[in-house]
């Protein structure tokens, strides 16, 4: 009689059911955590290449005016046939002298916003993409050029 009573090996039903409950509340928090830091990862990564896309706008524009003899702070900075670089509508076009524009990045909105005073160009340049946003501000000091013509705009045409 007391041998029914005695246990063999393995686990009852209750035992089962419970292990599976907790292995599944496990899981879900597991899986949750896991995206939480996914979607910050990705996050993170758009954040860095809008930063990217904005610096490297910023060097493009800096560079190419750094040693010109003249700039003109314009709104319509591409109806000359000198070199530009606007903004129109948030796509950055730039253009070498004589030559055609073409855009740059197209897969990021840049809003560009130009002031100078003396030689010293004032440039602020937004990005945006994927939802992320960027915004920067710099100087550039143009060793050649007697005065920036323009009091703001949009665009400059330089030679």
């Amino acid at each position: 009689m007391f041998d029914v009573l005695k246990r063999k090996g393995g686990f009852t039903l209750i035992e089962t059911i419970v292990a599976i409950a907790m292995v599944a509340i496990l899981s879900v928090v597991v899986l949750t955590v896991f995206l939480s830091v996914n979607r910050t990862y990705h996050s993170v990564v758009e954040a860095n290449l809008i930063m990217m896309r904005a610096e490297s706008a910023l060097d493009l524009i800096k560079l190419s005016v750094q040693n010109c003899g003249e700039v003109v702070i314009t709104d319509d900075a591409g109806a000359g046939p000198e070199a530009a670089i606007w903004s129109d509508n948030g796509v950055l076009y730039y253009k070498s002298a004589g030559g055609e524009p073409y855009i740059y990045m197209e897969d990021t909105r840049f809003d560009l916003s130009f002031s100078g005073e003396g030689s010293l160009l004032q440039i602020r340049l937004g990005a945006e993409a994927g939802g992320g946003a960027y915004e920067l501000e710099s100087a550039a000091l143009l060793q050649n050029a007697a005065a920036i013509e323009g009091g703001g705009g949009s665009g400059i045409r330089f030679r």
